[in-house]
């Protein structure tokens, strides 16, 4: 009888812990899923929660960049009472008055890639935007001797994403003889407005001559490979014109390795913000102290170092690769 009573006993603890790891919730609010980051921190932050917290429910919301919709999504998890809320920010001001409500519901939030103000958040897990569009404006003032002319194509919807121009701004100030001739906004939906290819040729036909433009910083790869192609299908490739870019698409690493205008890439960590934010998340309710905010790694890529093909979207930022590949991935900011 004994006996019996202890193995029931230990057959309702282990139902009882198996009850306790499915009742977690998880909501994933995504800002984008239709680039490579969006694409590798989703597959990411899935596969983390399903092996940190075996039996969670996870649900996803996509918003294609529109911060309005992503709001209303957040709402619905908060509706949802989900355990917690990991969010990629479409905007991260525009959706501080629904962030606010998940607050109010107290659902703790992670979040990656942006900094939203006003709101508490448990663990934020993102690149240093600026020193992104910093370095890179130091790679090409340095590439061009301290001495020449570049533009910009610039993405200002977000507004984390635009301290990457403030970098590139405040770069310039130590290279006076760098000068910004060119800059162009792009704001994605906006009606009559030109995507960064057509800006780019724009730029180049106002400035005809070798040696008008020198190089085009870009604020986002997309950017930087419509540069490169732009450059290419108006037969400026023989000028040396210097193309940069920020993110680490497999497409712009392509383009590095096949020796095209754009010539330099900072590489951010998408897994690597979804694996921080996910290991904070059961350290959090482990009773745990976590840290608030996380600045993940950037790794800068030329013709010099670059990783090999074939490993997929992000595929540089598997924690093995890392590892084992430190005279690639030794560039860190």
């Amino acid at each position: 009888m004994r006996k019996t009573i202890v193995l029931l006993t230990l057959l309702l603890l282990m139902i009882g812990s198996l009850l306790v790891a499915e009742t977690f919730k998880f909501g994933v609010a995504l800002g984008w899923v239709v680039n490579d980051f969006g694409m590798a921190f989703k597959e990411e932050i899935e596969e983390q929660l399903n092996e940190i917290f075996p039996g969670c429910k996870i649900y996803f919301a996509e918003a294609n960049y529109d911060p309005m919709k992503q709001s209303s999504q957040i709402e619905n998890f908060v509706n949802m009472r989900v355990d917690a809320l990991f969010v990629t920010p479409a905007d991260p001001t525009a959706i501080v008055p629904a962030l606010l409500k998940a607050n109010k519901a107290g659902i703790p939030i992670f979040v990656a890639d942006s900094f939203p103000n006003g709101v508490q958040v448990k663990t934020i897990a993102m690149s240093n935007n600026f020193a992104m569009g910093y370095y890179q404006a130091i790679y090409i003032c340095q590439q061009l001797h301290g001495k020449g002319r570049i533009a910009a194509v610039n993405l200002p919807e977000n507004s984390s994403w635009y301290e990457r121009t403030v970098g590139l701004k405040m770069a310039l100030e130590r290279y006076p003889g760098v000068k910004l001739i060119a800059e162009y906004d792009y704001v994605p939906g906006g009606i009559g407005v030109l995507t960064p290819k057509q800006a780019v040729k724009n730029m180049l036909t106002a400035n005809p001559n070798p040696g008008d433009i020198n190089a085009i910083w870009c604020s986002w790869d997309g950017a930087a490979v419509e540069a490169a192609e732009a450059i290419e299908e108006t037969g400026r490739s023989n000028e040396g014109i210097i193309v940069t870019g920020i993110d680490g698409f497999e497409q712009s690493l392509d383009l590095i390795r096949e020796g095209t205008p754009l010539k330099a890439v900072m590489a951010q960590s998408p897994r690597e913000m979804a694996r921080t934010l996910v290991k904070c998340a059961r350290r959090l309710f482990d009773g745990l102290p976590i840290p608030s905010i996380v600045i993940t790694p950037v790794y800068q890529f030329t013709e010099e170092k670059v990783p090999e093909q074939g490993l997929g979207p992000y595929g540089y930022d598997e924690e093995d690769y890392i590892i084992s590949n430190p005279q690639i991935m030794s560039r860190d900011l």
